[in-house]
């Protein structure tokens, strides 16, 4: 049986897998599109793009919006956003699964959509930095499913990437893996739904921390 002595890393995915922000996000990109006098989308629409970089996001979700007014875009996503962000939680369980994972000396990294300043304050804020070797970012990095932000982990850490498992909620994450030759399991609690992330060819399926570490027989 698959166990965490199969891997030499471990890649987590942020928003949907580690910290629950999924509900927080649409409806900030919502928002925003309403403000600005543009077609509101769907949730789905929105949770399809979760994962991406932030300008990726906006593309899809704002088709109408051009260049000149992302700025502006991104300014009132910000401010619907940031107040809710001080009120979100951690995906249950999962702050202990991560320490359990540290403490018995298994490498840990991030890749995320979010920007550079962005994860430094949620890092900061839930006091995990010291949990994660290399945090990958679409700041430094080509945008998920591109596999670039698994490269950078595995330059930072030197572990090839046929050692990584990849954790993530959405099939853009399991597209990456797969783009980088990673192994992949799927969290089943936030953006993707089940039988999407099912056609990606997970190792398993998840649906909570709890599930994840008997995968991970920790």
């Amino acid at each position: 049986m698959v166990s965490y002595k199969d891997f030499d890393f471990f890649v987590f995915d942020w928003d949907g897998t580690v910290l629950d922000t999924i509900s927080s996000i649409i409806c900030s990109y919502q928002y925003a599109c309403k403000e600005m006098g543009f077609p509101v989308p769907d949730d789905d629409v929105v949770r399809s793009t979760i994962g991406l970089s932030t300008e990726k996001c906006l593309r899809i979700c704002c088709p109408d919006c051009p260049p000149e007014r992302f700025s502006e875009y991104f300014g009132f996503y910000t401010s619907h956003y940031l107040p809710r962000e001080a009120n979100l939680q951690l995906i249950d369980g999962m702050e202990t699964l991560l320490r359990d994972m540290h403490a018995a000396g298994l490498r840990l990294g991030i890749a995320t959509g979010k920007s550079n300043k962005g994860m430094k304050r949620v890092l900061t804020k839930y006091g995990l930095e010291e949990l994660f070797e290399s945090v990958q970012t679409a700041d430094d990095n080509f945008s998920k499913p591109n596999p670039s932000m698994l490269y950078s982990i595995s330059d930072d850490s030197g572990v090839e990437c046929s050692k990584m498992l990849v954790i993530g909620d959405s099939c853009l994450d399991l597209q990456m893996a797969q783009n980088a030759g990673a192994s992949s399991v799927a969290v089943t609690y936030g953006a993707a739904k089940k039988e999407d992330l099912q056609k990606m060819n997970p190792l398993s399926l998840c649906g909570s921390a709890e599930e994840l570490r008997k995968f991970l027989r920790l």
